[in-house]
């Protein structure tokens, strides 16, 4: 009978860490972005002059590791604008992490510029710092992308990698399989 016990420990402790493992690998979020600075603060839309810089969150499932997944997009619309014209505007990207549960947010800066006579937009989008929600890290990705004509649209994308346990916690786990493992061994011996 304890033979048994001793098997169905060490059993229910390997199922532990691998489903432990597996539930990490995959992982569902959305995105919002919204300006914290410059002219569309508080809404997720930049003006310079007539011109406007859209961005666009998503909702996702990604398995992990991903170094180059979509967080969003920037649309660009010219709207007439005739200037040649540039702006610095802030913004705040907000994850919110469906499965597992959580929330973070990071802050970075845009800057935005037209050429008209060359029919030209440039945008150097600035990635704030990553976010980390649980054991999964949100790392936003920099762009500099340029927009001919009257419009356009442009990926916005960061990596999304899971962050190790803490070593205590594969010790312990270590430690605890270890014991399982040397009660059994001692077990079968006194049973020869």
């Amino acid at each position: 009978m304890r033979r048994r016990f001793v098997s169905a420990a060490a059993l229910f402790c390997g199922l532990f860490l691998v489903g432990a493992v597996a539930s990490a690998s995959t992982v569902s979020f959305t995105t919002a972005f919204e300006i914290t600075s410059g002219v569309g603060t508080g809404t997720n839309t930049a003006h310079l002059g007539a011109a406007t810089f859209q961005l666009l969150g998503l909702t996702d499932t990604v398995t992990m590791p991903q170094a180059s997944t979509p967080f969003g997009s920037l649309t660009y619309a010219r709207n007439g604008e005739v200037g040649p014209l540039s702006g610095t505007f802030g913004f705040k990207l907000t994850v919110t992490q469906l499965a597992p549960a959580g929330v973070g947010i990071s802050f970075g800066q845009f800057v935005g510029s037209m050429n008209v006579a060359a029919g030209l937009a440039n945008l150097s989008f600035i990635s704030g710092v990553p976010i980390q929600i649980g054991n999964v890290r949100y790392t936003p990705q920099d762009v500099a992308t340029f927009f001919a004509g009257s419009g356009g649209t442009s990926e916005l994308r960061g990596a999304i990698t899971a962050v190790p346990p803490p070593s205590a916690f594969l010790g312990g786990a270590g430690l605890c399989g270890v014991i399982v493992a040397m009660k059994f061994a001692r077990r079968m011996a006194l049973e020869i």
